[in-house]
């Protein structure tokens, strides 16, 4: 597959990611940013992986989207700790070793 070939549909997917974050938050619907990041963060690992570094910014984009909404939503929603603790197996189940949600996750732990 040629990067060239798939560019647009790469931008036009990391559009849609900022557009659901950004139309979630306005709304402040913090555990459907949480469920959102969960469920996408499917979708951006299944994104290809080129060999060009440059051409990965899309998918590095898009993880950082998504974890900073978690993030946002983490501090701004007043979840519960039982909530709390569901939330972050989910990151970790989600997440490879040192990746974005990683910050999620140590404010977890400090909560």
């Amino acid at each position: 597959m040629a990067y060239n070939r798939v560019s647009t549909h790469l931008a036009s997917f990391r559009r849609v990611v900022n557009e659901g974050v950004k139309c979630l938050q306005s709304g402040e619907q913090w555990s459907a940013v949480v469920d959102y990041t969960i469920l996408a963060w499917g979708y951006v690992q299944g994104t290809p992986v080129w060999d060009n570094p440059a051409h990965n910014s899309t998918r590095k984009a898009c993880f950082k989207i998504l974890a900073s909404a978690a993030l946002n939503a983490l501090k701004s929603g007043r979840f519960a700790p039982d909530n709390l603790k569901e939330i972050r197996q989910k990151f970790k189940k989600i997440s490879p070793a040192a990746s974005e949600l990683d910050v999620c996750i140590k404010y977890i732990d400090k909560s």
